[in-house]
């Protein structure tokens, strides 16, 4: 009878135990494709642009298609809208959403002319969501390939367009880093880029400067484009702030951390050096 009962009780854990050997097997794959695109020999894929990239912006194009969720760490002046644009120039991530400062649509629309003439790009001008293939005058238009909103606007429109986007770039990534208001609760910003990360296939951070104050802020940057890529606020804070989750939490080997990331093809940092 006892045996019988230790059978039954290894039964019920059949589903868990398969899960996690199945999830432990995608995070091998998941390793040796991100070693093999950072391997010095690599040749990344070429992207169709109007105007030709560098290999170095090629690799972090081809990188993010193939990890689905990264963030672009490169310094300023490195191409990181021309990185995503080449991203976007694969139909696979269209029609997609760049989220961006309230200054920076029109110089992402320029950018999109640029680089990708052919791709039809809307600004929204509106907080609240609107018929998107309705023009001037009520004509009626193709539907955006690219979607331009700032952050504010995403609050209100990331449960009409994560239906509809298959990629979400956001600009300045760092606009993400507050995951909690002083109550304790998804602040507004954070829970709408949870709801398109959770809907949304391709989703690719632009910063080279992802934390502004305090290092744990790193995970809720990172957790906006993947779900529990850094664990929950206690096992990060265990893991790499020395115990400490709260909003100042600092990480304790910032090296460590940040090879962890590029390991986990969770980030690709370039300077100019």
């Amino acid at each position: 009878e006892k045996v019988e009962e230790k059978v039954d009780d290894l039964r019920e854990d059949l589903p868990d135990l398969a899960r996690l050997d199945g999830r432990a097997e995608e995070h091998k794959a998941r390793e040796k494709t991100v070693e093999r695109m950072l391997a010095a020999d690599y040749s990344p894929r070429e992207f169709t642009l109007a105007k030709p990239l560098r290999d170095y912006q090629r690799l972090a194009a081809d990188l993010a298609l193939a990890r689905k969720a990264i963030l672009i760490g490169d310094d300023m002046g490195l191409g990181k809208t021309v990185q995503a644009l080449a991203i976007l120039s694969d139909p696979s991530t269209r029609p997609a959403l760049v989220v961006c400062p309230p200054h920076m649509p029109t110089q992402w629309a320029e950018k999109a002319a640029e680089f990708c003439p052919d791709l039809r790009v809307h600004i929204l001008s509106r907080g609240t969501p609107y018929d998107l293939t309705v023009g001037p005058r009520g004509k009626k238009v193709p539907f955006p390939d690219i979607i331009i909103a700032n952050y504010f606007k995403i609050v209100g429109w990331a449960e009409t367009l994560a239906e509809l986007v298959k990629c979400v770039i956001y600009d300045e990534v760092q606009a993400l880093r507050h995951e909690f208001d002083s109550h304790g609760d998804l602040t507004r910003r954070y829970a709408a880029a949870v709801h398109l990360r959770d809907s949304v296939p391709y989703r690719i951070g632009l910063s080279g400067t992802p934390v502004v104050n305090y290092g744990g802020e790193i995970r809720s940057v990172i957790g906006a484009l993947e779900a529990d890529a850094l664990g929950t606020k206690e096992e990060f804070g265990r893991e790499w702030c020395k115990g400490r989750s709260d909003a100042k939490a600092c990480v304790a080997d910032p090296e460590a951390l940040g090879t962890h990331l590029r390991a986990e093809g969770l980030m690709i940092r370039r300077t100019k050096a």
